[in-house]
Formats: C-alpha cells, structure tokens, sequence
C-alpha cells in the first residue's frame, strides 16, 4: 500500500478507481495556505481542475491524447503506424467536434499523437487557431517540419 501525507497526516492511497478521494485530496491541498501561492501561478488551472472534478464527480483529464491519423510518413522497424495507409485519419469536423468536448468538460491541453500528426499539419495549425485557450503539443519524428511551418503562429 502507498501512503501520501497531506498536511502533516498520512493517509493511504486507495487503489484505481480513486477518483472521488483525488478530488478530496485536491480540496486538502488547496486549504494548505502554503500552496495557494503556487496553485495561482499558472492562472488557476489546478483551481479549474479542482472545480471540474467537483462539478462531474470525477477527475477529468487534463491532458487529451488524439490520434488525427494513425498514418506514418516513415516505416521503421518494430514501429505499427508505417503499415497504415494515407488516408486513414479523423476528419477535421471530428477532431473539433471532440476537442470542443473536452474543453466543455475542462481538459486544458490537447496532445496530438498517433502515426505522424504532422501529416495533417494545416489541420492542426487551424485547430490550434480556433481553440486558443488550450494548449496544443505534437508528438512527431520532426521530418515534416519545414521552414514555412516554423514561420506560422
């Protein structure tokens, strides 16, 4: 059994699911004078994360992994995304429909993973752009990155 200790006391921590006692432990450590200096920092999103998981009874995600293609410009050895064909992949109306939701419900960041997200780049530089109040990161092999990419914002 693991323990965690919340202002000076040592509780135990209950196996998964524990969602309720997380948002419990979350209401704990927001009472502890010595952290609301450092939970304001990054512009109240442990406090939006401590409402959301209050308001849904669950702990909502903070990070939304979206696979936008499953395809892979690349085909290393050992790797399953270079067997996947071009144009296996969300649509855009689907991965705005899907990150709407997730910002309805409270996620902050959107972490596009997948086969090689960049193959849908001008998809992603435009829903990045629509949604400018979360955070948008790309796990990718770097290859598609080219100088007309780094010049947009």
């Amino acid at each position: 059994m693991r323990y965690m200790t919340i202002m000076g006391e040592k509780k135990a921590i209950p196996s998964y699911p524990h969602h309720r006692d997380y948002a419990y432990r979350k209401r704990e450590l927001l009472n502890a004078s010595t952290l609301l200096s450092f939970l304001t920092l990054s512009g109240g999103r442990a406090f939006k994360e401590c409402y959301n998981c209050f308001k849904y009874t669950c702990a909502v995600p903070r990070e939304v992994l979206i696979d936008p293609t499953n395809a892979c410009n690349l085909k290393c050895r050992g790797c399953w995304a270079g067997e996947y064909t071009k144009s296996d992949h969300l649509s855009y109306e689907k991965l705005d429909e899907v990150i709407r939701e997730a910002k309805e419900l409270g996620a902050m960041d959107i972490l596009m993973t997948g086969g090689e997200p960049l193959l849908r780049k001008k998809d992603i530089l435009k829903l990045a752009s629509t949604h400018r109040d979360l955070f948008f990161a790309a796990f990718t092999n770097g290859t598609l990155i080219d100088e007309a990419l780094v010049q947009q914002r």
